[in-house]
């Protein structure tokens, strides 16, 4: 486990006390040393000889203390910092986080429910519903309305103030395709919905119902894109 400050602080104090009593205690207490008589010491004399020496030494070890306070105050103004940062990003971090955790995949889900209708029907045609695929088309319908309510959801007008124009402008269209297809069929209701005329086709079908439910699938696959790359540069700029 690392070491705190405090231990670190209190290992170099017992080093420099350390140094100190193996210099000075011969000095003062060894044999034949004593201050008040005459005899000559060879530690005292090495520790006299060397004391500019062992001076250099302490104040070195002073230095490298100092420096190393520096550095960790240093490094705990930058934990405040980016805690301060973070704190007053809190709302931001909040907001695209709702955004970004399913919005996008519901999105996608939405749209792969209206792909397995537009499957049903031969490319660049538009057939009226029947018996076959009837219920594949109700379900479509229902998930475009689906898109159309996501789109607008208020998780969108937290983030707004944020949005790159790529997104903003993905998502106006996405809502304008939601608003027309919403227009054009009745409120997800069995009764309404399954209401079929002799051919098996809704009687609220329309025509113009089956490309703007294409061109909305392909409209919320490219939200769903543009809020996964945006919420990644978002995050990684609050982080």
């Amino acid at each position: 486990m690392p070491r705190n400050d405090n231990d670190q602080n209190a290992a170099l104090i017992a080093g420099i006390i350390i140094l100190l009593v193996l210099l000075l205690f011969p000095i003062f207490f060894g044999e034949g040393s004593s201050i008040f008589d005459g005899e000559s010491n060879l530690w005292r004399e090495t520790v006299q000889e060397f004391q500019t020496l062992f001076a250099g030494i302490l104040a070195i070890a002073a230095a490298w203390a100092t420096i190393v306070q520096m550095q960790k105050s240093e490094e705990r103004q930058e934990i405040r910092h980016r805690e301060s940062f973070k704190s007053a990003n809190l709302p931001k971090y909040l907001a695209v986080t709702r955004l970004s955790a399913d919005i996008p995949h519901k999105l996608r889900i939405h749209a792969a429910r209206i792909d397995q209708y537009m499957a049903t029907i031969p490319a660049g045609t538009w057939p009226s519903p029947n018996n076959e695929n009837l219920s594949a088309f109700v379900w479509a319908v229902y998930a475009a309305r689906e898109i159309h309510r996501l789109s607008t959801d208020s998780h969108f007008s937290d983030c707004a103030s944020y949005f790159t124009p790529r997104l903003s402008e993905s998502l106006r269209d996405c809502v304008q395709y939601g608003e027309t297809i919403t227009a054009m069929t009745p409120e997800p209701n069995f009764l309404t919905m399954f209401h079929i005329d002799e051919n098996g086709t809704p009687d609220w079908y329309h025509a113009g119902i089956i490309p703007i439910l294409g061109d909305l699938s392909q409209q919320a696959q490219t939200l769903a894109g543009n809020i996964d790359v945006w919420a990644k540069f978002m995050l990684s700029e609050i982080a």
